[in-house]
C-alpha cells in the first residue's frame, strides 16, 4: 500500500478542528487541516463595520469556569474582558417594560405585578431542574435511571404538567428557544436535563447572572492565531467531497484533489456529517444517530449607534423581550469604544416567522422593539448588520443541535459514550458532539482535543487495525 500523505486528516477549521490540529501537531505528528471556506473560525465571524474593526457575528461569550478557552485567549496572547453589565437589565411583556437587577422570575412579581404564584411556579420549577439535572450524564445520559421515562416525555408536557400560569409556561419556551434554537414541544426532558448538566447548570440570566466575558479583538481573532500555529498544514477553500477508508488509511477527496492519512477527524456541525459520501457507508445506527440531529434557526441582528445612548438612562443594554422579534438583547459595544452596538438574537419559531419577512420589514421590527424599550433614537442607527446561520452553507444552523424525543435512549449509545463517535479510522468532534460545555466554544475545544486523543491513538496502532468496514 502507499505510504500515506499524513498522519491525521482534519476536516473543518472551527474552533474544534483547529483544536485537534494545532493538538496533534504539537506532539509531533503531521497534519492537514482542510476547509472548505476561505477563512478559519466556523460559527466565529468577524467583519469590519462603520467604523468598528471587527464585529462578531457568531459565537463570542465565554465564563471564567471554562477554563479552556480562558487558557487558550492567553496563549495567544489577547485578552479577556467582562461583557458589559453595569446598568439595570429589562423584561419587555408585550407594552410593559421593567427594569431589574435580580432575575426575571422575581421582576415578572415585583415590578410587572403579576401574582406571587407566577413567580413561585417558576422558582419551584428551576429548583426541581437543579435537582434532576445532576443524574444525567454529560457523555451517557441513556444510562440514568429514569432516562426512558424522562426521554419519552417532551419537555413541553413536563413543563404543562408543572405550571398553570402561561407566564410561567412561556419562561420555558423562553428558556428552550434559547439553549436549542427551538420548541419544548421538540425536545425531550432528557435532552433538556442533559444540556443543563453539560452547561454546568442553568443559563445565567434565568438565575440573575451575567454573560461572563468576551475577547478583546473577537473570537474569530483567537482562531486565527491559532490557525498561524499550522502554516501550510491549513488548506482553504477545499470543499470534501468523498470519504474513503480501509483498513490502513483514509482518503478524501476534495474538488481540487485527494489528501491521504493514517486516519481522519471530522469536524463539521452534525447536521453536515450524514450528506458526506463515504466508502464504506456509515453503520446504520450512527448514520440516523447524525441524521437526527435537527438545527433550529439562529439569526444573530445588530444596530450600531454613534453611542450607547442606553446607558444615559441607567439600562445595561442587556435584557429579555418575550413578544419581540429578538429574545435576547446585549449590549456588544466593544471596550474602550465610543460607538454603541445592540445585538439581538432571533431564535426558533420567531426566527422562523421573521425570516419570511422581507429584510427591510425585519430591520424595523427589530428597531422598534428596541425603541420601546430605550427611547426613539433606537430607531436611526448609523448601520445595521444581520447574520443568518441557518442560511449559511457550511453551517445550515443554530449554535447547537437538538435531538427528538426517544434519541438518546435508541440512539445516543452510537455517539460514542466516554469517547467521541468513531468509525473504523474516521473520528469525529464539534461543539454540538461534546460530552461537556456542549454548543459552546469550550465544549468545541474539548471534542476537539478528544478527538485528538483517540486519532493518536490510531495512528500508533501500526500497521494495520483489526476492524470491520460493513
Amino acid at each position: 500500500m502507499p505510504t500515506p500523505d499524513f498522519d491525521v486528516l482534519v476536516i473543518g477549521a472551527g474552533y474544534a478542528g483547529l483544536s485537534a490540529a494545532t493538538t496533534l501537531q504539537a506532539q509531533g505528528l503531521s497534519v492537514a487541516l482542510l476547509e472548505a471556506r476561505d477563512r478559519v473560525g466556523g460559527r466565529t465571524l468577524e467583519l469590519p463595520v462603520a467604523g468598528i474593526p471587527r464585529l462578531e457575528l457568531g459565537g463570542q461569550y465565554f465564563a471564567d469556569v471554562q477554563e479552556r478557552i480562558t487558557q487558550l485567549v492567553k496563549d495567544v496572547g489577547l485578552q479577556a474582558v467582562p461583557a458589559w453589565s453595569e446598568g439595570d437589565s429589562f423584561l419587555a411583556l408585550g407594552d410593559r417594560v421593567a427594569r431589574y437587577q435580580s432575575t426575571p422570575a422575581r421582576c415578572l412579581v415585583e415590578q410587572l405585578d403579576f401574582p406571587a404564584e407566577v413567580g413561585a411556579e417558576i422558582e419551584a420549577t428551576l429548583g426541581e431542574l437543579n435537582r434532576l439535572y445532576p443524574q444525567v450524564s454529560g457523555a451517557t445520559p441513556w444510562a440514568c435511571d429514569d432516562a426512558e421515562a424522562w426521554d419519552a416525555v417532551t419537555f413541553e408536557t413536563w413543563i404543562e404538567r408543572r405550571i398553570a400560569s402561561p407566564t410561567g409556561r412561556e419562561f420555558f419556551r423562553f428558556l428552550t428557544n434559547q439553549a436549542y434554537s427551538t420548541e419544548p414541544g421538540q425536545i425531550s426532558l432528557l435532552q433538556m436535563l442533559w444540556f443543563i448538566n453539560t452547561s454546568h447548570g442553568l443559563p445565567p440570566w434565568a438565575t440573575g447572572g451575567a454573560q461572563a466575558n468576551r475577547v478583546a479583538g473577537g473570537t474569530q481573532l483567537v482562531a486565527q492565531k491559532l490557525a498561524e500555529r499550522l502554516g501550510d498544514s491549513l488548506h482553504l477553500n477545499q470543499t470534501v467531497q468523498a470519504i474513503q477508508q480501509d483498513e490502513d488509511s483514509v482518503r478524501v477527496q476534495t474538488q481540487y484533489r485527494e489528501y491521504s492519512a493514517r486516519t481522519a477527524i471530522i469536524c463539521l456541525p452534525p447536521q453536515l456529517v450524514a450528506g458526506l459520501n463515504y466508502t464504506p457507508s456509515l453503520p446504520s445506527d450512527l448514520h440516523r444517530a447524525f441524521s437526527a440531529q435537527q438545527t433550529g434557526n439562529t439569526m444573530k441582528v445588530q444596530a450600531v449607534y454613534a453611542r450607547p445612548f442606553w446607558r444615559d438612562n441607567g439600562w445595561s443594554g442587556n435584557g429579555i423581550n418575550w413578544a419581540g422579534p429578538q429574545t435576547f438583547t446585549y449590549d456588544n459595544t466593544l471596550p474602550d469604544s465610543d460607538v454603541g452596538v445592540l445585538l439581538g438574537f432571533l431564535t426558533a419559531r420567531r426566527a422562523t416567522d421573521m425570516l419570511r419577512l422581507p429584510q427591510e420589514e425585519r430591520k424595523s421590527a427589530v428597531l422598534q422593539a428596541w425603541a420601546d424599550v430605550f427611547g426613539p433614537e433606537a430607531l436611526t442607527p448609523i448601520d445595521y448588520i444581520e447574520k443568518d446561520w441557518t442560511a449559511d452553507e457550511f453551517t445550515r444552523g443554530g449554535y447547537g443541535c437538538h435531538v427528538p424525543p426517544g434519541f438518546w435512549c435508541e440512539l445516543g449509545p452510537a455517539f460514542g459514550g466516554e469517547a467521541m463517535p468513531r468509525f473504523g479510522r474516521l473520528c469525529w468532534a464539534a461543539s454540538d458532539l461534546a460530552k461537556d460545555w456542549n454548543g459552546y466554544l469550550e465544549g468545541a475545544l474539548y471534542a476537539g482535543e478528544q478527538a485528538a486523543a483517540e486519532a493518536a491513538a490510531l495512528v500508533a496502532a501500526v500497521p494495520r487495525l483489526e476492524f470491520q468496514l460493513s
